[in-house]
């Protein structure tokens, strides 16, 4: 029996999508994400969502294809939150409390907790990200 796999993608990742992937691809790429959002084989967290839209204010087509996927988003509990807090204390400089970019401590929080949930025969989980060292 094989593994299932689970990707918890952040916010960078999803804009490289946008930024790199010709317009033309976008549908079938869409559509192959949507795939695995209902196989349960990629997740993220509602901050990511958050982090999608521009600095602007307007929606790029990331952020409009990511607000249909509701059950692709997964909601802040009380866990999350506290196990995100241990990760800040540990790494300060995660987020700038100046900008929007916050969701990384929920991204791993996510991981983590979902990681420690596990039982036999049960999902691996693997954070998606372009971000580097700050």
């Amino acid at each position: 029996m094989t593994e299932k796999l689970v990707y918890i993608i952040d916010a960078s990742s999803l804009i490289e999508v946008e930024r790199l992937v010709a317009k033309d691809f976008f549908l079938p790429l869409f559509k192959s994400l949507e795939n695995l959002i209902q196989n349960g084989n990629l997740i993220s967290h509602e901050e990511v969502l958050t982090e999608l839209k521009r600095k602007d204010g307007t929606e790029g087509d990331i952020f409009k294809w990511a607000k249909k996927q509701k059950i692709f988003f997964k909601i802040i509990d009380e866990l999350q939150l506290s196990k995100a807090k241990e990760i800040l204390k540990t790494f300060k400089n995660l987020i700038d409390p100046g900008k929007k970019n916050n969701a990384d401590p929920f991204v791993i929080s996510l991981a983590l907790i979902k990681e420690k949930q596990q039982k036999l025969l049960q999902p691996k989980y693997t954070v998606v990200t372009e971000e580097k060292s700050k």
